[in-house]
């Protein structure tokens, strides 16, 4: 992780790699986004929906992938390296996992015994 940006209205979370270089993954959290560009693709999250943009593949690959569930909006942009390749993208959107805010508090509470957000 190279940097991290918290608000109320949205945060950014940027990563680097060493197979794709600085910056290679930046993950915004908002409340809104436009997905007007991306196409719909299946989503491996049963209450969000997911939509790919692909920019470029090579020589270094461009892409934006969205999570779009009620209440917000996740977005992965992928800014790879001339050498790093796309399936380095499954890799980083393999380390999101979207939970139900009800179901995270309960972990918490589980955890945490007598808190919650």
């Amino acid at each position: 992780m190279s940097s991290v940006d918290v608000n109320q209205d949205r945060s950014v979370i940027r990563f680097d790699s060493d197979r794709a270089g600085p910056g290679a993954a930046i993950l915004h959290l908002d409340r809104t986004c436009d997905v007007s560009a991306a196409v719909s693709t299946a989503s491996e999250f049963p209450d969000a929906e997911r939509f790919d943009q692909i920019e470029q593949l090579a020589p270094g690959f461009r892409a934006s992938r969205f999570y779009r569930f009620d209440g917000g909006c996740v977005r992965w942009d992928f800014a790879f390296d001339h050498n790093a390749s796309a399936t380095e993208a499954v890799a980083v959107g393999d380390a999101l996992r979207l939970i139900p805010r009800q179901e995270l508090s309960d972990r918490l509470s589980e955890t945490f015994v007598g808190e919650g957000l």
